[in-house]
């Protein structure tokens, strides 16, 4: 009897190890670092900031346009034209430093400004145009011709006009400040990145 009452115990509270040991490493896989997991409102798109894959607003255009999609599946377009709320999306994910973080920064922040900071902390020149998540972005690629640059993700954007990838036009120097943008994440990535926080 006495073996039979010490078996149930120990088996009791191996059970109940495994069972928090699962409950800790569930939690802990599952939240990200700022509370990434939590909706981000701005303006009027309330969005999973893990499920965005990039938020664009061209210098020529009111309108902001934003691709999201979870790993795997398809992109979603959603395209806000009216001015005032296009800009109060993208200032409202730009600005958010709960899930928005700077090139360079190493945190678990989903999203990046694409625009690398100068010794004052401003942006270096060009107007804001670019927020992406960096996991989701396979290249930046420069083409110096038509001055722009194209951002591929890790699953195909829709669009219309068969171009490959997210464009973006060197007006004001936005291709250009997105294609230094990403380099310094490459960099911070691999540990060479300094001085872009």
């Amino acid at each position: 009897m006495r073996g039979f009452l010490f078996g149930d115990l120990m088996r009791a509270w191996i059970w109940t190890a495994a069972a928090a040991l699962l409950i800790v490493i569930g939690g802990a896989g599952g939240a990200e670092p700022g509370g990434a997991r939590r909706p981000a409102t701005a303006g009027s798109l309330t969005v999973n900031p893990n499920h965005v894959l990039a938020v664009f607003r061209p210098v020529e255009h009111q309108s902001v346009t934003v691709l999201v999609g979870r790993a795997g599946q398809a992109v979603q377009v959603i395209v806000i034209s009216d001015g005032p709320e296009a800009t109060a999306v993208f200032e409202g994910l730009w600005k958010n430093e709960r899930v928005t973080k700077n090139p360079g920064e190493n945190d678990g922040r989903p999203l990046t400004r694409m625009q690398v900071k100068d010794a004052e902390g401003n942006g270096a020149g060009a107007l804001p145009a670019l927020v992406v998540n960096v996991e989701r972005v396979l290249a930046v690629k420069w083409d110096p011709q038509r001055r722009v640059a194209n951002v591929y993700f890790d699953l195909p954007a829709p669009a219309g006009d068969g171009a490959d990838g997210l464009e973006i036009p060197n007006d004001r120097g936005q291709a250009e400040a997105v294609v230094a943008a990403y380099k310094a994440c490459v960099l911070a990535g691999r540990g060479e990145a300094a001085g872009n926080k």
